[in-house]
């Protein structure tokens, strides 16, 4: 099979159609998770549920979820690909860079930040607990996921860490 070369990667069209189905099924499994799913949570909470407080389970789910979240993981389908298929060549330093970026910027609005403030309305407690109807019952809960967060940042940091050594190592390799 002949030798190909993308951005200095050399490899044979077999090669190549491998990394390129496997980041297309990467690619695939990072649109369904980071975008559709963020989409449709809210459909997917309510589901089942008493059709009287579908409505306020839609708008608390829907006060979970960023409306930025869905189109930063849209943005990190493409990386998800490069990622894969540019493996070894001199941009994947960049695109390591890129995919450290948006993933870090994914986390921080899934996790709100590390605050979660959830507003339950009475109507949802009086749905489910069977309350008089006079009784009114409001809930705040606010969670800090601050430390699970930073847990889950580390990864995103060592992926940006190793894209710069990457660049900073085809820099120093190209100027010698």
């Amino acid at each position: 099979m002949p030798e190909r070369e993308i951005f200095g990667l050399q490899n044979s069209s077999g090669g190549f159609l491998l990394r390129a189905v496997l980041g297309c099924a990467l690619a695939f499994l990072t649109y369904v998770f980071l975008y559709e799913l963020p989409l449709s949570v809210s459909e997917l909470l309510s589901m089942g549920a008493n059709p009287q407080i579908q409505q306020e389970i839609a708008q608390i789910a829907g006060k979970l979820i960023n409306p930025f979240l869905p189109l930063l993981g849209l943005a990190l389908v493409p990386l998800a690909f490069l990622m894969v298929f540019l493996r070894g060549s001199k941009v994947y330093g960049a695109v390591l860079i890129a995919n450290g970026i948006f993933s870090a910027a994914y986390l921080y609005l899934a996790f709100q930040g590390g605050q979660f403030l959830i507003d339950v309305p009475g109507s949802v407690f009086g749905s489910l607990t069977g309350l008089p109807e006079g009784v009114q019952l409001s809930l705040m809960i606010k969670v800090n996921l601050i430390p699970l967060l930073a847990l889950f940042l580390v990864p995103c940091l060592l992926i940006l860490a190793k894209g710069i050594l990457l660049l900073y190592r085809d820099y120093i390799t190209s100027t010698t």
